[in-house]
């Protein structure tokens, strides 16, 4: 089979401009879409980048042993090498770039002869993807030519719905009315869609289980930096974090991300007992979350409202960082991926989150014990299942 795979993000180690300058952007790509295209193509797929290549000048910079250096370095980098992604060759400006540029530039390509492309759904974002100029991200501009195109060249269209901003309208606007359009998600929101399946983000399951450099410090040994840390954005999550994150204890608290970034320049004030660090590479995450003692999974209200679980919670554990459970996900998802660790790893209001960091910092052995449990108890997160979904979803109504 062909398989399209349309995401805006970066596979490498340290996401780089034209100029080799590290840039800082909201995507977290690299830790788990290595993995769909590793498991499309152990299973006899070609895979074809849709979007532009962003590594590229990682690539021309650093070579491709040195872009992946940090974790599963051997398979990331068979996955990026052995992926159909030389489309756009040339194309640095994509502000005067049209809608016809972008259906020859795929039908010489064979686009339209994928039998399928898992998209990853994107949204309008002001002042970045609107309009046209020097900063011009095409993400918008590619996702609304591709649905036309997959449309009129009968191409199954599989929307990875990552930030449950998909409606049900988007689809029906689409040309024929959606009629071959699927939908993955990570939670249970769109349960009730015909055309639609629950997943889990993906990882090697062999690879979790071994884990990083971790697990290795005794209770002698443990040198935390941190007790507390979140690495992630602050979009719609202020009132989780007056809930849960301790305002009167003697923890050391760090959150990286964006809360320094785009318009926010009320994080210090507002919660003054929080230490803000700037957006990580993916190959800085590793050495945060070994040095942490917990971080805790906050999310959206629609994300706990559907029991939608992201990648943060396989970096945790990959890396060696307990995650805490808000209880706002519900006990049966909790269970789902904590196991009979549910009750432990559950909390409730920012009190108990700080009993519960202290704890697992004095109990570095029973800590550590419950991370290997629950890495080894998340095999229904390999990425076998995530690609076997796509496959099947790109067979259906062909022979194959």
């Amino acid at each position: 089979m062909k398989i399209g795979y349309s995401y805006w993000g970066f596979l490498a180690d340290i996401k780089m401009d034209k100029d080799g300058n590290e840039l800082s952007t909201p995507d977290g790509n690299a830790f788990y879409s290595w993995a769909i295209i590793q498991g499309l193509q152990h299973a006899g797929a070609e895979v074809y980048q849709i979007m532009p290549d962003r590594d590229r000048h990682a690539f021309h910079k650093q070579g491709v042993r040195n872009m992946f250096r940090r974790f599963c370095c051997l398979d990331r980098a068979t996955a990026y090498m052995k992926m159909h992604k030389h489309m756009y060759d040339g194309i640095d400006d994509w502000s005067d770039v049209t809608r016809e540029q972008l259906y020859d530039i795929w039908l010489r390509n064979g686009i339209d002869k994928l039998d399928a492309i898992l998209h990853e759904w994107r949204m309008l974002i002001p002042g970045r993807n609107d309009v046209r100029g020097k900063d011009f991200q095409p993400d918008y501009f590619i996702q609304n030519v591709l649905i036309e195109f997959c449309a009129e060249y009968d191409v199954k269209l599989i929307i990875f719905d990552l930030d449950y901003k998909l409606t049900v309208e988007n689809i029906r606007n689409m040309p024929n009315s959606g009629n071959n359009v699927y939908v993955l998600e990570l939670g249970y929101k769109w349960k009730d869609w015909p055309q639609a399946y629950h997943v889990e983000i993906p990882f090697d399951y062999n690879e979790l289980c071994a884990g990083s450099k971790l697990l290795r410090c005794s209770e002698v040994k443990a040198n935390y930096k941190t007790d507390l840390v979140y690495i992630g954005n602050r979009y719609e999550r202020d009132d989780y974090i007056d809930k849960y994150i301790p305002s009167d204890s003697d923890l050391d608290i760090t959150f990286y991300g964006n809360w320094l970034l785009d318009g926010y320049n009320d994080c210090v004030e507002k919660w003054s007992h929080i230490n803000f660090g700037q957006r990580l590479q993916a190959s800085e995450i590793g050495n945060v979350y070994e040095k942490s003692v917990c971080t805790i999974l906050l999310a959206k209200d629609v994300y706990y409202e559907n029991g939608f679980m992201t990648a943060r919670l396989l970096e945790a554990l990959y890396y060696g960082c307990l995650p805490l459970f808000p209880v706002d996900y519900g006990r049966d998802i909790i269970e789902k991926y904590a196991g009979t660790n549910a009750d432990l790893l559950t909390v409730r209001n920012d009190r108990e989150v700080a009993e519960k960091v202290q704890f697992f910092r004095k109990n570095v052995s029973l800590r550590n014990s419950i991370i290997r449990d629950l890495r080894y108890g998340l095999k229904f997160m390999d990425k076998s299942f995530i690609t076997s979904k796509i496959l099947e979803i790109a067979g259906e109504g062909n022979e194959v």
